[in-house]
């Protein structure tokens, strides 16, 4: 079987959100997600992933810090760092009262629960055991016991208990909602027995409100050890980005780090390979990532861009490399620096095998700013030469995409397809767009003689586009890859095949 790369454009609506997959022999190797649209989008981008069976994110790049690119992101991060919390605790507690039973380990779940959730001190599962010791011992003594009266021993010698070295900063505050959390987790014990997933469950229902997250989703802490690629830039940055990143909660009033999150950020370097795993570089033949863009610098070295918005400026530009197929995507980059890139990427060789691109230019790319007219420009697609467009854009008040980029992808001679998540508004050569006239004709895009455009999904389908490519069918300098989309005509999904 090889290696296989598949690129997933998630519909975010307006934004942009994108999956890499790497597998070899039909196992995960290595995962990247690109940006999660608007912070609402966070419940559609984990779902996604959960569709997928991705159980963890290797890598996570912010191309910039714009909502729509950067607040998915930032909400499941903080998503994550909430079930990691829940999940370590859960973990701790069956670990520290498995060794009891009964009334026993009502009390001993209890007491190890809010010693843990208050955090009071520095070496929490020490404490934690004593406190589930002392509890056990209060309850051997009763001859009359239930196991109401088992949860309160054991939450009564949790507050009772002289807690040793203690932490500057509590990890939740003495609070009667903590103490009901930890009553809740002595009486499901009782149910069920020292069982984790039924107390993460009633940890992670309890504990929801608590933290503050507003878009729920349960990442099952897939983002808890990734790798986040930013431009480091600390203008314009989101609030409380690098705290969600680091693994802060925001619990009454103030930052609490999880002790249990292991992210790190990295701020790369013009030329520098991200998708690897650095300890583990894989074989010859994996996929790469290339930077070619970064704060408004282009390779190996051209800039700074001096046009546009700021934040656009600084977008991420990323080269992905799988043998002769060559995928580009920049964020929301303006066209001064697009065509920078697309002169680099042609002709500019960085230390690796990866240069030059073959004469015959790119397989396929996503356009810029989800097809607006800032991004795109007649002069990148004839450097580029791409077979393949993708646009990332749904229902929005910016007009995208614009009818002089699907001008110039439906005229240009290289471009065989160009796919979208939606187009809300009616374009010329989007047969799928709305009529512009109620009496013009509804019209079926894979009918349309000449019609590049692909508009995926439905009022019930989300418009998620699918890019596989097989090593088998790649050669030096020519191969194929498919594309997936759900057809409304069809109502199911359909592939184009695009050789190069």
């Amino acid at each position: 079987m090889g290696w296989e790369l598949t690129i997933h454009t998630i519909d975010v609506g307006q934004g942009e959100s994108s999956l890499i997959v790497v597998k070899y022999d039909g196992a995960i190797v290595r995962t990247m997600l690109i940006d999660g649209g608007k912070n609402n989008q966070a419940p559609v981008v984990n779902a996604y992933l959960d569709h997928w069976k991705i159980s963890s994110v290797d890598v996570v790049v912010v191309s910039h810090y714009d909502d729509d690119h950067s607040g998915g992101i930032i909400e499941l991060l903080k998503a994550d760092n909430l079930y990691v919390l829940c999940e370590q605790v859960a973990i701790n507690v069956v670990n520290i009262v498995k060794k009891y039973g009964g009334l026993e380990q009502v009390a001993a779940a209890t007491g190890a629960t809010y010693a843990i959730l208050i955090g009071a001190y520095k070496d929490c599962l020490q404490e934690a055991e004593k406190v589930a010791k002392e509890a056990v011992e209060r309850v051997a003594k009763e001859n009359k016991m239930d196991c109401g009266g088992a949860v309160g021993i054991g939450l009564d010698t949790a507050i009772c208990f002289k807690y040793g070295d203690l932490n500057d900063i509590l990890l939740f505050p003495n609070s009667p909602k903590i103490k009901n959390i930890s009553r809740c987790i002595g009486r499901k014990i009782n149910q069920v027995g020292a069982l984790e997933l039924q107390l993460l469950n009633e940890l992670y229902t309890n504990l929801w409100s608590y933290v503050r997250v507003k878009n729920r989703c349960c990442t099952v802490g897939k983002f808890r050890n990734s790798i986040i690629v930013d431009t480091g830039k600390t203008n314009g940055i989101p609030d409380a980005y690098r705290n969600y990143l680091n693994g802060d909660l925001m619990i009454a009033s103030t930052w609490r780090r999880i002790p249990w999150v292991r992210r790190r950020e990295r701020i790369p370097n013009l030329g520098d390979e991200i998708l690897r795993d650095p300890e583990d570089m894989g074989g010859d033949n994996m996929p790469e990532m290339y930077v070619m863009a970064i704060n408004k610098y282009i390779w190996p070295g051209k800039g700074p861009i001096a046009l546009a918005e700021d934040n656009n400026n600084d977008s991420i530009g990323l080269l992905l490399q799988f043998g002769s197929f060559y995928y580009y995507t920049g964020g929301d980059l303006p066209i001064e620096g697009e065509n920078m890139i697309a002169t680099s990427i042609m002709n500019d060789k960085l230390q690796h095998r990866l240069f030059p691109v073959p004469t015959q230019g790119i397989s396929a790319f996503k356009c810029g700013h989800h097809g607006s007219h800032y991004s795109t420009s007649q002069c990148f697609l004839n450097t580029l030469k791409p077979k393949v467009a993708l646009i990332s854009c749904g229902d929005n008040s910016f007009g995208h995409p614009h009818q002089d980029v699907i001008d110039q992808l439906h005229e240009h001679l290289g471009i065989k397809y160009f796919f979208l998540t939606g187009c809300v508004y009616h374009r010329d050569h989007v047969p799928a767009s709305p009529r512009e006239k109620k009496e013009d004709p509804f019209q079926i895009q894979l009918k349309c003689v000449g019609n590049k455009s692909r508009v995926s999904g439905s009022d019930e389908c989300k418009g998620n586009i699918l890019l596989y490519v097989y090593e088998s069918d790649l050669t030096n300098n020519a191969g194929r890859f498919g594309v997936e989309y759900y057809d409304w005509d069809n109502e199911g999904y359909v592939s184009e095949w695009i050789e190069f």
